[in-house]
């Protein structure tokens, strides 16, 4: 059965049927994360963001990544940013849990005295303590769920106090656990296995397409691009009805689409070329001596 939704004229691009290098990739995500970037904007007309699609996707008129990324990326562990302290304390102050506090006055106002450097009053001392010993992710509607922890989608930095009269490998411990709560158990890493899937997945063309779609207000359901995608349905290796295993591989699809092309995977990729680059010139240089 064929798909019942306009074919788009310029589908399929090469790209999707190549096996892509990690450059590629790269050259690929950052193309898509900057549509995501653009299209944001609410005034764009439906012509200006077909002419930002075919500019970007299909004649491949973008910056060069590596002038954009590079002043963004910097050390794998920085100092929190003034921007994400703001997002931080606005995070927190539309939180029902705070906004509701009885106490949430008196602390501000503390905040602003001890800015200030004016001496606290006992009852902004006796409440400024208090919020002192509070994570600042308690006010979050996750919080009392013990498997729960912040995750970086919710707050850009991960904002720590560190004892300084603590030893050093005590300090070193508590740090290595925070690091694998905040990245998900496991620090990420891309591998072949990882653009294997990605390609398997047709997650550029399913990223492509529903955008294209969008723009032109075409309405299409999951199993409809599903049948557009793989015209011939992959094989289910648990023998279930092709409609039903379709509909669970394009979710399994547009799960991969969402969960990657973005700013982080990004910043991941080019880290990953910057280190086959670097090895490429070690090796090089290892050879001509």
């Amino acid at each position: 059965m064929t798909s019942k939704i306009e074919i788009p004229s310029w589908y399929p691009l090469p790209v999707y049927k190549r096996e892509l290098t990690p450059e590629e990739w790269l050259h690929e995500f950052f193309k898509r994360s900057k549509i995501n970037d653009i299209l944001a904007n609410p005034f764009l007309t439906q012509q200006n963001r077909l002419e930002i699609f075919n500019a970007i996707i299909l004649r491949d008129e973008i910056i060069d990544i590596r002038s954009a990324l590079r002043g963004q990326l910097g050390q794998p562990i920085r100092d929190l940013s003034i921007a994400e302290i703001l997002y931080l304390a606005e995070l927190i102050k539309q939180d029902k849990s705070y906004t509701e506090n009885p106490q949430t006055r008196i602390l501000e106002s503390a905040i602003k005295t001890k800015a200030q450097n004016i001496p606290l009053t006992n009852e902004q001392k006796e409440v400024f303590t208090q919020f002192y010993d509070i994570p600042w992710h308690s006010f979050h509607e996750n919080t009392n769920d013990k498997n729960w922890y912040p995750r970086i989608p919710y707050l850009m930095g991960a904002p720590v106090t560190i004892n300084a009269y603590y030893f050093r490998t005590d300090i070193l411990g508590v740090l290595k656990n925070l690091l694998t709560r905040w990245t998900h158990k496991k620090l990420r890493a891309i591998s072949s296995d990882v653009f294997s899937t990605w390609s398997e997945k047709q997650i550029l063309a399913i990223f492509d397409l529903r955008v294209w779609y969008k723009i032109n207000n075409i309405e299409f359901s999951k199993i409809d691009l599903a049948r557009l995608l793989w015209p011939n349905p992959p094989v289910s290796k648990k023998k279930k009805a092709t409609t039903v295993y379709l509909d669970d591989y394009i979710d399994e699809a547009i799960d991969l689409c969402d969960t990657n092309i973005h700013h982080g995977n990004v910043s991941m990729l080019f880290q990953t070329c910057e280190s086959r680059k670097f090895l490429k010139e070690k090796q090089n240089s290892l050879k001509a001596t």
